[in-house]
Formats: structure tokens, sequence, C-alpha cells
């Protein structure tokens, strides 16, 4: 979303993406990092008996009963001491001068054995919490908005990627949570999660950083713009099966604080727009009508309100009772 990469190589990148390693089939989403595998336990802390023997300071050490520094009775291998947390700790143990060279050289021999400078934290070691084999779905949630933003771009730009962008953003959306069945997703689906652990469910709920982007991008879908001085609808994203097949009533609260009730005809969808219900309905062209408190209704042609009906839904006027927008 930085602007960095066009439409198509966007597209090219997020085809690149679905086939990496950072893909998981099995949840339908992405790790937050690659998986990998650990060194077994019983194969950590090993040092090569032949290197330690080569240094003067480790084979003097060797020769000592108490292992203070390196020890092990397998004729290929010797171990550190546990207790020597870093290369600071060894120096103290060998107690050798700054710069001596059987000194350089254990403090190397030891970073090599555990790679204290590599450590990145729980991306390398830990299992959960964003860990290794984690999805992360704040990082999802930033991945499915930014694909919205390119495809938006794409848009207005007539460039021919917006198709594979929005094939693409149907399937970041499709590994989110209230996509998932219970079962599949481990919780309840329409709550916000931390992380999902690849041997678990869903884990840890609460106002993740998945909400603002959830909030945004589903702004997006609804395809509410405002641009020029004026609203428009054009949900470019939107799906099919959202829009409701039943007749039903809406029970909603106005800018005034007064209840009312709204009678909504099969297959349509609502959502609220600056305390104003608007109600998508299929049909043949792009028409807009306009309810207002004075009983009028005003209709237009095309997906966009002028310039002094926007002012009178964003500022909450209260003179607008609801819009219904036909969509071609």
């Amino acid at each position: 979303a930085s602007g960095h990469l066009d439409p198509g190589a966007t597209s090219r990148l997020l085809d690149c993406l679905a086939r990496s390693p950072l893909y998981c089939p099995r949840r339908r989403s992405y790790l937050l990092y690659p998986d990998r595998k650990l060194t077994p336990w019983r194969q950590r802390n090993c040092l090569p008996r032949a290197l330690a023997e080569a240094n003067p300071l480790l084979r003097a050490e060797l020769q000592k009963p108490d292992g203070a520094v390196v020890a092990g009775e397998d004729p290929k291998t010797v171990h550190f001491a546990a207790d020597i947390v870093n290369r600071q700790a060894l120096r103290a143990r060998l107690a050798a001068a700054d710069g001596e060279p059987a000194l350089e050289q254990a403090m190397q021999l030891h970073e090599e054995v555990f790679k204290h400078a590599a450590f990145t934290g729980r991306s390398t070691t830990f299992f959960a919490f964003e860990g290794l084999g984690s999805i992360y779905w704040h990082m999802v949630a930033k991945l499915l908005l930014a694909v919205q933003e390119q495809h938006r771009v794409a848009v207005d730009a007539g460039d021919s990627a917006a198709a594979d962008l929005a094939r693409h953003y149907r399937t970041v959306r499709a590994g989110l949570g209230w996509r998932k069945p219970p079962g599949e997703w481990g919780a309840f689906p329409t709550d916000p999660y931390s992380h999902t652990p690849a041997h678990a469910g869903a884990q840890q709920p609460g106002m993740t950083g998945q909400v603002k982007e959830e909030i945004l991008s589903r702004k997006g879908e609804l395809g509410v713009r405002y641009l020029d001085g004026k609203v428009s609808f054009a949900p470019l994203l939107l799906e099919e099966q959202e829009f409701d097949t039943r007749p039903r009533q809406l029970e909603w609260r106005g800018p005034d604080g007064r209840e009312r009730l709204l009678d909504l005809p099969a297959n349509s969808l609502v959502f609220g727009c600056c305390q104003t219900p608007v109600v998508y309905r299929p049909g043949t062209t792009a028409r807009i009508s306009v309810a207002m408190r004075s009983g009028e209704v005003r209709k237009i042609d095309g997906n966009t309100l002028g310039r002094a009906l926007s002012r009178e839904l964003l500022s909450r006027s209260g003179r607008l009772d609801w819009i219904e927008v036909q969509l071609s």
C-alpha cells in the first residue's frame, strides 16, 4: 500500500505469496514468518571436541574435573557449562586478557554453538504467541486492507489487474474468522483474536489490532466514498451471499435519538452511514432513492449523491430518513 508497486506488480507478488511457505493451506491463511524445524534438545550445546582441544584455554578447562567451562565424556562432543549464558560470562569464567587470540576464538566458538547474535525472540523459538507456525491475525487484516487499497487504485486507473486483485482480496478474506465455522476457527468466529498457533485454535481474544483494519476494510467493502464533496456508493467487493433473501424489518435510532422501523425488501443488505440506513438492492441500472423526513423521495440516476445531500448525510442533520441504492 506504500505505492511502490503498481497493481500488476502487487498481483504478481500476491501470486508468489500464495505459493510461498508463508501460506498455510490447512488454515487458508498466512503465517507471520516461515515455519522452521528447531534443533532437538539433545543436539543443542554441542561443540566438536577437536575444536575445543585446538583452543589452549578450552583444552586446559577440559582437563579440570569441575567442568566449570566445558565438559563431556563423549569422544567427539563437549558441552559448555549451562550457567555460561553469554560471551561476557565466558570471558569472566576463562579469566583471560582481552584481545588474547585464544579468548577471542573461544568466544567465537560459543557464539557458533548458541547463535546469540541471531536470536530474534519468539520468531525463532516459540510455538505460540505469534511464534513458529502461528498466524498473526492483525497482520492478515493489514494484508487484507492493503490488497483492498490496491484494488481501488486499479479500478480508478482502469487497470486490468483489478480482477486479479479482487480474487486475491477474497482469498485473504476467506481465511479470517467470520468466514469459518467455530470448529475450524476454534473459537467464536466473530471475535477478534491475537493468533492461531499450528497446534490449536484461535487464541487470546480481545481488542487486538485486527479490529482497526477490519473496520476500515469493511467500510471499503461497502463501497462508501467521499470525493469532491460528494458521497458515492460503489461496493465492488461485496459478495452475493451477503444479501438477505428474506424481507425483514430494521429497528434503528436516528440522529435525533428517536427509534424508527424500516421495512426491508428481500434480496437486500442494510448498513448505517452517519446514523442513516443505507439499503443496497441489486438491479439493472445504478439509481439512488433518498427518503427525506418531510416525506419527499428524491431520485438520482447513478451512484453518487450531490453536494447538498452529501452535506445533509455527513452532518447528521436528521433531514434524511433513509437511502436506497439500486446497484447495477
